[in-house]
């Protein structure tokens, strides 16, 4: 699971993430709202917690109002991250987040042409495709309704806990 740094070409504007799998596929995505190619400058090996210390490393230089970029110096071509142990999923996002929900919105996401177009189809945001597709969010109802899964996933959550999980009353 790489961390990458990429640039705006023409631009200062750097983007320090993560990607779960090919970097390369994670810049396309974000190059659909681009005005300016991206280009990948630096991938290191790591996952989230290292994505995290970069950002924090470069916070000096993080663009006003963004968590993911940054202006451009020098030293993101040679700083080396700490070794830092994996992050760990929440359990339920262990359980939510199998084989058969990952299969399921990749063929969505492939559908619609991007995570992008995919999250605008159903009226949220980027981000929170992302975030489902790195596993770092349980899906929403209405992306599980809108993949088939609700059901699947629930009796998964079920299995794993036991039973039925008793929802909390408003206070």
């Amino acid at each position: 699971m790489p961390v990458y740094i990429a640039c705006q070409r023409g631009t200062e504007f750097v983007k320090i993430g993560w990607a779960k799998d090919d970097p390369a596929q994670r810049i396309k995505n974000l190059s659909v709202g681009s005005p300016f190619p991206i280009d990948i400058v630096r991938i290191i090996d790591g996952d989230r917690a290292v994505e995290k210390w970069l950002q924090d490393r470069f916070r000096a230089f993080r663009i006003e109002g963004s968590r993911e970029w940054f202006l451009w110096t020098a030293d993101m071509l040679v700083v080396e991250p700490p070794t830092i142990e994996p992050s760990k999923r929440s359990k339920k996002n262990a359980v939510v987040l199998d084989k058969v929900l990952e299969e399921a919105l990749r063929n969505a996401i492939e559908k619609a042409g991007s995570q992008t177009a995919y999250a605008r189809s159903l009226g949220v945001a980027h981000q929170f495709i992302s975030n489902i597709w790195n596993g770092t969010a349980s899906p929403s109802q209405k992306v599980l309704d809108n993949l088939g899964l609700a059901q699947k996933v629930e009796r998964r959550i079920e299995k794993f806990y036991g039973e039925k999980q008793p929802r909390q009353a408003a206070e």
